[in-house]
């Protein structure tokens, strides 16, 4: 299991892949509304996402990994919610209009219980 406050300041240099950031900007350009995306880490589609204009907001289990997404944002002058949380045991009352959880996410979600 990868230990993802461990690696968050090396992640960004791991991940580079971006081709399928363009897919989730148009998806969540589509939406008028509020949309989630779970397991977010260091922001690599979040970033895009709010310099498009959607209302987003950001999960993950790892603060270490919302602490580099934080500090982007902050960076870019741009805002989201940023929020810790298990998404095994999410539960927030808001209602959002879109959900995306990247890449493989849900299976490292799977393996992280």
């Amino acid at each position: 299991m990868i230990r993802y406050d461990d690696v968050a300041d090396l992640y960004d240099l791991h991940v580079t892949v971006d081709l399928d950031v363009p897919f989730f900007v148009n998806e969540a350009q589509r939406v008028c509304g509020k949309v989630l995306e779970l397991m977010a880490g260091t922001g690599r589609v979040s970033i895009p996402l709010v310099e498009a204009g959607v209302e987003l907001t950001c999960v993950d289990v790892s603060e270490g990994m919302l602490e580099r997404l934080r500090a982007k944002l902050r960076a870019k002058g741009l805002s989201a919610v940023v929020q810790r949380a298990d998404i095994c045991d999410f539960d927030d009352p808001a209602l959002f209009d879109d959900a995306y959880a990247v890449a493989h996410s849900l299976h490292f979600a799977q393996n992280m219980r």
